[in-house]
């Protein structure tokens, strides 16, 4: 597995395969402006854990905290589960003694989450919705660039 990678772009999707009998989940990601592929789970359910472990195999690969954009499909766990992954403890300052229970978690700081969803008719595309679902500490100049990559017009 690849690690310390400066992941910028990061795109999550999942393919349903048929078998013999049996039907499977593949999810996937990639690192869009390298083509590197990050990682795939399979399942033979599509639910949460299959997006939690997957966004477990693509933290493993991001270097520390830094500006991530992850762009999605309409899947609802997927948002979650980045949230999930892609945080850090909180440790108390000082030399003080170490609090009791877990630390408190706390998002990356340049995370964007970026949903685009294509609606199709009678197998034509009618419509592509994209938004940014969630973006924390970014200033205009990094939430223009991301407005900039949804729809296309940079990356």
């Amino acid at each position: 597995m690849q690690q310390n990678l400066d992941l910028q772009h990061v795109q999550l999707d999942e393919i349903r395969a048929k078998g013999v009998g049996k039907v499977i989940w593949l999810a996937m990601g990639i690192m869009v402006p390298t083509r590197l592929w990050l990682g795939g789970v399979v399942s033979a359910t599509r639910d949460r854990k299959l997006a939690d472990r997957l966004l477990k195999i693509v933290r493993g690969c991001a270097k520390s905290t830094g500006k991530v954009l992850v762009c999605v499909d309409g899947w609802a766990a997927y948002p979650k589960a980045i949230k999930r992954a892609f945080r850090d403890k909180i440790l108390p300052a000082g030399p003080e003694q170490p609090q009791r229970g877990r630390p408190r978690l706390a998002l990356w700081p340049q995370l964007a989450i970026g949903v685009v969803i294509k609606y199709k008719r009678a197998y034509k595309l009618v419509e592509v919705r994209r938004e940014i679902v969630a973006e924390w500490q970014l200033g205009e100049a990094e939430l223009a660039e991301v407005r900039a990559v949804l729809e296309g017009k940079a990356g």
